[in-house]
């Protein structure tokens, strides 16, 4: 197989999974289904704790750390993903990550309460972030 052809069946398989994608969708994670909202829940929670909880004194400082947690696990996801070790069922949308809750929501905004805990309590975030971890 030439150039040409590798990237014309790319691009085939690319649309073909695409749409089985957006039909598994409707069908099984939807806005009609208990999953969809359960997720975004996941996606709106922890962003409306955080609005009332950030030292907002200190919020560059703490939303730079978090933007930076989500950027590590976004990339560590995507390439989990890729690999075929993480295969999610339920997904807020087929055209985002499929676990952007996770990634841009929950994860973020945990850590970085938790950076702000440990640095006001003068507490060691290395030795918190384990325990933290595991109760996740």
């Amino acid at each position: 197989m030439n150039y040409q052809a590798y990237w014309k069946e790319i691009d085939q398989t690319r649309e073909q999974l695409h749409r089985l994608l957006q039909s598994y969708w409707s069908d099984y994670s939807g806005v009609g289904t208990w999953p969809f909202w359960l997720i975004f829940t996941f996606l709106i929670v922890p962003l409306v704790l955080l609005f009332f909880t950030v030292d907002r004194k200190r919020i560059f400082e703490i939303f730079f750390f978090g933007y930076t947690i989500h950027i590590l696990w976004t990339y560590t996801y995507i390439a989990l993903e890729n690999a075929m070790y993480l295969s999610p069922r339920y997904f807020l949308t087929p055209f985002l990550p499929f676990a952007l809750n996770i990634t841009a929501s929950v994860l973020p905004v945990g850590f970085l309460l938790l950076y702000q805990y440990c640095t006001n309590h003068n507490k060691n975030f290395y030795l918190y972030t384990p325990v933290v971890l595991v109760e996740l």
